[in-house]
């Protein structure tokens, strides 16, 4: 039994308070150590996302710079046709959500993966494949996220920060939790609301750690990458799987039973007269009152009896 929080059980015979949840940085450690105990999974599934996303990715930049290329030349004096210049622009937007929803379906397997480890199941590198159940809340959920911070990032980029850092945990809601998409960036916003400043900085400092690797020639980011979805799985367990809050926990005693008594509710039973309790005095009779030892004294004006001699018979002494 807890107070609060979602701490695990209580030692037996007591109860535990639990501190609140909170984003913490040292969770990005605690990924390098799962990341290390199954680099090779890891690794390979990094590298089949890499290699599967190099095709549409490149197939977009073709695509680009070539009516961009195109377009200049078809305009003269090295100027951009107008009439071209919206249709490259609804192409490079298409072709965007396509790439988006394709790494949407990778990023929610990337996150069952990691989400299996933290509860301690065996992983593979196959699990990359395994959102499609949850496909389509995904793309959508990504979707919204990508239009949200967009728009965010265009007030000065710092509330593009915020609401990203406060809805990181929507993909992992909607697939170990099977959440709708409203319902999960709800979840997600709602509880990490409290922690708005830190869970900012935690996703802005784990996008740069899982982007370095790719300055090592993108090698480095088989190392790197795998950092963002096992940091964000181990956040999502700390605040709706019961996992590793970051406090203190105090543990309190409970009473022995036999403090509560028998009855449900801790009550002491009733006694077991009929009735449930002991029955009133008798009346007194009339003429009378009785008094503690069941005696019975005169009533009306009568005077009460004369005291008794004294020991020894007789008149007193003078």
């Amino acid at each position: 039994m807890a107070y609060y929080g979602g701490g695990g059980p209580a030692p037996a015979g007591g109860m535990a308070y639990v501190q609140p949840p909170k984003v913490r940085f040292d969770a990005i450690g605690e990924a390098w150590s799962l990341f290390r105990e199954q680099m090779g999974a890891w690794i390979v599934a990094t590298l089949i996302v890499f290699v599967i996303m190099a095709v549409p990715i490149g197939a977009m930049y073709t695509v680009l710079f070539g009516s961009m290329l195109a377009s200049a030349r078809g305009g003269g004096g090295g100027q951009i046709d107008p009439s071209m210049n919206l249709s490259v622009q609804l192409m490079a937007n298409g072709m965007s959500i396509a790439v988006a929803a394709i790494m949407a379906f990778f990023l929610g397997g990337l996150y069952k993966m990691a989400i299996k480890q933290v509860r301690g199941e065996v992983i593979s590198a196959g699990d990359v494949f395994s959102a499609g159940d949850v496909a389509l809340p995904l793309i959508g959920a990504s979707i919204l996220i990508g239009i949200g911070t967009q728009i965010g990032a265009m007030l000065c980029i710092i509330p593009g920060l915020i609401l990203a850092g406060l809805w990181m945990l929507t993909l992992p809601l909607i697939v170990d939790k099977k959440m709708g998409v409203i319902e999960a960036m709800s979840a997600s916003f709602n509880a990490l609301k409290s922690d708005m400043l830190t869970a900012t900085l935690f996703y802005l400092v784990l996008s740069l750690v899982a982007a370095i690797g790719a300055l090592l020639c993108g090698v480095g980011a088989l190392f790197t990458y795998p950092l963002f979805p096992l940091a964000i799985a181990i956040v999502y367990r700390d605040f709706f799987l019961g996992g590793n809050t970051g406090g203190p926990t105090l543990n309190m005693p409970l009473p022995p039973q036999s403090a509560y008594g028998s009855q449900p509710g801790g009550y002491p039973p009733p006694p077991s007269t009929p009735g449930g309790y002991p029955p009133p005095p008798p009346p007194p009779p009339p003429g009378g009152t009785a008094n503690p030892g069941g005696m019975q004294t005169l009533g009306g004006n009568e005077p009460p009896p004369p005291p008794p001699p004294p020991p020894g018979g007789g008149m007193p002494s003078l």
